[in-house]
């Protein structure tokens, strides 16, 4: 619950901590920019310092740890009252602070280079798909003070902004996507039309889908009208658990799931249990990770005394679906399936979904239903 003075001064509270925690989020990138350009090739080195400044690197470890701290603890203070503004700030400063972790933390010994494609004639390809990635080299270092500047500020922008990096030389890859975007508006047409027939758990979290879908390839469009693939691709057509987590949907926590959850994993069981099982165990508790950051956004959806069911649930759904992830692997490789795969891949994600969607709809008592139905119905 909000303490008492935050009560009082709702306004006040947002008007302090948002632009406060902007600040310090694209700052901390900043510094961020100035520890890799100490590094080759560019080695802009304060005077009289052979290498990189160690102590900036813990400075900028510290500063991502306690704003990760502090955008956690925002939805839990912060006095919102709608249910869904407040599932999507729980949403977005999970996000964020695991993205923040990543950057802050984890890569901070070796930031991520901004990249740039060599002048051509020729329409450069997108990097995502399974061909040969276009030359990318450093981009170069402007020598005048002010654009020194703005191009640290465009280096934490970018950072901020872009979820799978594709300006960055830690651009995620997603290899098995095809050269050119494939396009179908079947699932936009006609999953309103299912869910308003039959109104059922299975057809609401189809378009819940559909919804996240759109929300997030708008917003990315508008961010960066310029990259060239788009963040799905046809998720609705995979066949197969693996191919719908690693190609089709948009992997936009990827980058900060790898490095915080699947990474430290492996490495940690791969000299105990082999790099076979350390890896299976590594992929479940990737997808346990993400289980939390969507139980902790879905809690406010019900009234209290079944908010940690219906948290557990979701979790336990994430999970499972990691487990699916690796006994697919197991049983059929990396193997495409065909329609009797995909109703087998589909259906269980559905009924998992759907058991969600239905303790949701049982124990609702905050208008959360009501709310989000308009909101999906506009987006759709």
């Amino acid at each position: 619950m909000p303490l008492p003075w935050i009560q009082h001064h709702p306004t006040t509270f947002h008007l302090l901590t948002l632009p406060t925690l902007a600040l310090l989020y694209l700052l901390t990138l900043r510094h961020l920019c100035t520890l890799r350009l100490q590094q080759p090739p560019y080695n802009r080195l304060p005077p009289h310092r052979p290498h990189p400044s160690q102590r900036l690197k813990r400075n900028i470890q510290v500063a991502g740890t306690t704003i990760a701290a502090l955008l956690l603890a925002f939805p839990l203070l912060a006095p919102i009252q709608d249910p869904l503004l407040t599932t999507v700030a729980r949403t977005a400063c999970f996000f964020y602070a695991c993205k923040i972790l990543d950057l802050a933390v984890m890569r901070a010994a070796t930031p991520p280079t901004m990249m740039t494609e060599p002048a051509s004639d020729e329409t450069p390809p997108s990097v995502l798909h399974d061909h040969p990635q276009p030359t990318r080299i450093p981009v170069p270092l402007p020598t005048r003070p002010l654009p020194y500047h703005l191009h640290t500020l465009h280096y934490a922008y970018l950072l901020t902004t872009q979820m799978r990096y594709h300006a960055f030389s830690t651009l995620h890859l997603q290899p098995r996507r095809p050269a050119k975007p494939h396009h179908t508006y079947l699932p936009l047409l006609l999953i309103p039309i299912l869910t308003t027939i039959f109104p059922n758990p299975l057809t609401k979290s189809l378009l819940l889908l559909l919804t996240i879908r759109h929300t997030l390839e708008t917003l990315h469009t508008t961010l960066h009208p310029t990259c060239r693939t788009p963040l799905f691709h046809a998720p609705f057509a995979a066949t197969t658990l693996q191919t719908f987590w690693s190609t089709h949907w948009q992997a936009c926590a990827t980058p900060w799931l790898l490095s915080l959850a699947y990474a430290p994993t492996k490495r940690l069981l791969t000299p105990r249990l082999g790099a076979k099982a350390a890896r299976a165990v590594a992929v479940v508790n990737t997808f346990g990770l993400t289980g939390v950051w969507h139980a902790w956004a879905v809690m406010p959806a019900v009234d209290e005394a079944w908010a940690w069911t219906l948290a557990v649930q979701v979790w336990a759904w994430f999970v499972s679906l990691g487990v699916g992830c690796v006994v697919e692997n197991a049983v059929f490789g990396r193997r495409e399936g065909g329609w009797v795969r995909w109703v087998g891949t589909w259906a269980y994600m559905l009924v998992g979904g759907g058991v969600c969607w239905a303790t949701l709809e049982a124990h609702d008592r905050t208008g959360y239903l009501e709310v989000m139905g308009r909101w999906m119905t506009r987006a759709s």
